[in-house]
């Protein structure tokens, strides 16, 4: 297998899209693996047992209990993801009956759990997919059926985002170091390492792996496709202050909705021919942000000619409309990672001590009258971008989990269950 090591790479010019690095790609076949049958919610169908993935990243992707959820976790919230792995686990494989003692044996976990069980929905953040929508509260993700909002199946881990794409829905990026899960499989994936991206138009991943090799390989099975190159922990001059062998780096890489292109924070690579484009040099230490759907990158950086410390918003185009300069600057940026891309409607988030929002691809800021824009400098919170613009979409998943979970110690249990689950 030949692969480019891009340790120092040529010369870039001012546009990504002018700069090619061509990483050579060795299309390896290894031995194919038998990946288990697995079910629709409420198909009534059951497959075979089978424990969690044994991933390296299991460690990796639990996060803290989300500030604001309204009810007290339990001691030992261990025990108690284990358990709501275990539980949704046999929802996932169609086994009502060995679902509902794996729910029942909450109760005594925690003496917060009383009779009657809360009904409703803790709080957290409603992530909608094309056929799955997911609930992140403190203790992991619950997901649900789009349509109906019956809850089923649970990850102990934040989801990031779901993929796009019908065929491919089940699939959910896990956070903050991406694994992948599997809804309906109801378990995370094995795969040769850090999942940075899944396909929208065919069943492949992204992965970077130990070796720093940015892999491309088969889902659910995780058999290898193909090696896209080998990046070195020095792209010379282009991804400071970024470690291309960090799998952190790639938090936001996205495939193009029409699957053919990757784009992350330290380049984009053309899927069809191996190609890679890394980002142009710019001075300062700002991490860049990418768009949910790859085809923006942005950054902050001083312009030439202007003030040593009048920093402003540039936007890359990478579909071909070439490079945008906000007209608004901020002075001195001290943040390191002030970007973030969101949707519904597309707009570019900058924190840097207030929130700012920009329309896409204008980079016109919104209204300072909007009332879903924060005041300026003085208040803070990253997620405030996102929330104050939640869409009917997410407001109408959110009702409808609602309306077929209770509410035990945080995590949303389905309605049937929730009769066993009250301590005496």
């Amino acid at each position: 297998m030949v692969v480019i090591d891009m340790t120092y790479a040529v010369p870039v010019t001012p546009t990504l899209l002018a700069v090619a690095v061509v990483a050579a790609i060795a299309l390896t076949s290894c031995a194919p693996q038998r990946s288990r049958p697995v079910v629709a919610p409420g198909s009534g169908a059951s497959a075979p047992a089978a424990p969690p993935a044994a991933s390296s990243l299991a460690a990796r992707t639990s996060e803290p209990a989300t500030p604001g959820v309204s009810s007290s976790p339990p001691a030992d919230a261990a025990a108690f993801r284990a358990l709501a792995s275990e539980a949704y686990r046999e929802l996932a494989r169609g086994d009502e009956a060995a679902a509902r003692d794996a729910f029942a044996r909450f109760a005594p976990l925690d003496r917060s759990v009383r009779s009657p069980v809360r009904a409703g929905l803790p709080s957290g953040r409603i992530v909608v997919g094309p056929m799955v929508s997911a609930h992140a509260g403190g203790f992991g993700t619950v997901f649900f059926d789009g349509g109906t909002g019956e809850a089923f199946a649970f990850s102990d881990a934040r989801v990031h985002r779901a993929v796009a794409g019908t065929n491919h829905a089940w699939f959910w990026l896990e956070a903050p170091r991406s694994g992948i899960f599997d809804a309906r499989a109801g378990q995370r994936l094995e795969l040769p390492g850090d999942a940075l991206a899944v396909n929208p138009v065919r069943p492949r991943a992204y992965v970077l792996d130990e070796r720093c090799r940015l892999l491309e390989v088969a889902l659910p099975g995780g058999e290898l496709v193909r090696t896209l190159g080998t990046l070195g922990r020095r792209l010379e001059g282009t991804t400071r202050p970024l470690d291309p062998c960090d799998a952190y780096t790639y938090r936001d890489a996205a495939v193009t909705l029409d699957g053919g292109h990757l784009t992350t924070r330290v380049g984009r690579w053309n899927l069809r021919t191996g190609a890679f484009s890394p980002l142009p040099a710019a001075p300062g230490y700002h991490q860049p942000a990418v768009s949910r759907d790859g085809r923006y990158i942005a950054r902050i950086t001083t312009i030439a000619g202007s003030p040593a410390r009048d920093e402003k918003i540039v936007l890359h185009d990478l579909d071909g409309a070439g490079v945008r300069v906000a007209s608004w600057s901020y002075g001195d940026v001290v943040s390191d990672d002030p970007l973030r891309f969101e949707s519904d409607p597309p707009r570019l988030c900058f924190a840097e001590y207030g929130h700012y929002i920009f329309h896409l691809p204008s980079l016109e800021p919104f209204a300072v009258d909007d009332p879903r824009v924060l005041p300026g400098k003085g208040s803070f919170g990253a997620r405030d971008c996102e929330e104050r613009f939640r869409s009917p979409a997410e407001r109408r998943a959110e009702e409808l989990l609602a309306a077929r979970v209770c509410d035990v110690t945080g995590l949303p249990v389905p309605l049937r269950f929730c009769d066993g689950i009250a301590a005496p």
